[in-house]
């Protein structure tokens, strides 16, 4: 590890960076116990100081941007449970953001061993995964098992109680 994928922070997401292919980058850090999980990083597209798109930027550089920005969409989400948890819990709301992103993230077989998820970051996962909370019980939130109750097949998500009418929903 270095600084910063060996601080001791809860609250971190250390990040290593992949081509088109989610092949990590030659020159990318890894570890099992050090880097958590990859983003894309090789070839990306940004924009430079004289307003253009430059092309071609990589690196973790290009990679920990798009997992900051997975993070903000996702505090975004419009949930009142949540926004409540971030005012009076901010460290357990970070923490939260952190589960949603690595336990959902996209499986890759060659990143297995090189981050402790074996994965690329997956926003619509993680988003699911926290739409699911935001609409589980306290019941299903302490059992874990919110995202599987709420979430079918991949673009669907089930109604409670259903069917939903004006009495009870």
């Amino acid at each position: 590890g270095d600084i910063p994928t060996s601080c001791s922070s809860q609250c971190l997401i250390t990040v290593t960076n992949t081509d088109s292919n989610d092949v990590k980058a030659p020159n990318a850090a890894f570890g099992k116990t050090t880097i958590d999980l990859a983003a894309p990083g090789a070839g990306t597209i940004t924009t430079s100081t004289q307003n253009e798109y430059r092309e071609g930027f990589s690196g973790t550089s290009s990679a920990c941007p798009h997992v900051a920005g997975a993070v903000a969409l996702l505090y975004s989400l419009p949930c009142k449970d949540l926004a409540d948890m971030m005012m009076e819990q901010p460290s357990q709301a970070a923490l939260m953001m952190k589960t949603a992103i690595l336990d959902n993230v996209y499986p890759v077989s060659n990143l297995k061993d090189k981050t402790q998820t074996g994965g690329r970051l997956d926003v619509y996962e993680s988003m699911k995964y926290l739409h699911s909370y935001c609409i589980g019980t306290p019941e299903e939130r302490t059992a874990g098992n919110f995202k599987s109750i709420y979430f079918g097949k991949k673009g669907f998500i089930n109604v409670y109680p259903n069917p939903v009418n004006a009495m009870n929903g």
